[in-house]
């Protein structure tokens, strides 16, 4: 979940759905942080990444088999400041804005530049809508422009918490744009074998209609010293 992006998730975890029903008493406003280990069963404090983000609980739906669809819409990347166990039932801790520091404002908008060049290619490859590439651009801070990019790059959730992680607007930029450079090269990868695959499948038919050719002619010929 990245802010401005509503998402989707299916909660299982005891001490997950124990969050949500606390979230009510915070005008229904979530800390979620990544685990760095999916198949660690029982975490604790230590596990929890120093970046997050606050969300809003948009929407929450039982399910028979125990699990909760919920309904996210990300605020804001924060700062984890002393997590801690509450109450032996959720994780909860004090946050702080997640300031991304500008080291030089020329290279930043060359970054900037950069990565909007490359979100507009892996649009027009991925058929993302021009009207959510107009939405993109039109964001007057590189911080609500890159944050509106991540959502439809299709990248894992380590990937996604990497750049949140990243101290400054610069290495935001980068990152995203080493991200999308990615998937631009195995997208160009993808479509040269299935260029190559249909072209030998063209060739393949071609050969095999040639072969029908022959064979047709070689019965009529051999049909044809039969009835002489």
């Amino acid at each position: 979940v990245t802010p401005g992006a509503s998402t989707r998730v299916l909660v299982g975890r005891e001490i997950s759905q124990n969050a949500l029903q606390a979230s009510r008493e915070f005008h229904d406003l979530i800390l979620l942080a990544l685990q760095p280990d999916p198949e660690k069963e029982e975490i604790s404090v230590k596990d929890l990444p120093s970046v997050g983000v606050l969300a809003h609980v948009q929407s929450v739906m039982p399910l028979p088999n125990g699990c909760w669809r919920v309904l996210l819409e990300g605020v804001v990347v924060v700062d984890l400041v002393n997590p801690e166990m509450s109450k032996g039932k959720y994780f909860s801790s004090k946050i702080s804005l997640r300031h991304y520091a500008t080291i030089n404002d020329v290279l930043l908008q060359m970054i900037v530049t950069e990565t909007i060049r490359l979100f507009e290619q892996y649009a027009r490859v991925q058929n993302i809508s021009p009207d959510i590439v107009a939405d993109v651009k039109s964001k007057k801070e590189p911080y609500e422009m890159y944050m509106s990019m991540l959502p439809f790059i299709r990248i894992s959730s380590e990937q996604e918490q990497k750049a949140l992680e990243q101290k400054t607007l610069d290495d935001l930029g980068r990152t995203i744009s080493a991200y999308l450079q990615a998937a631009l090269e195995v997208e160009s990868v993808v479509e040269h074998v299935r260029d190559d695959v249909q072209l030998k499948m063209q060739q393949n038919q071609k050969d095999w209609f040639i072969s029908e050719q022959i064979r047709m002619l070689q019965r009529e010929i051999t049909d044809g010293e039969i009835d002489e």
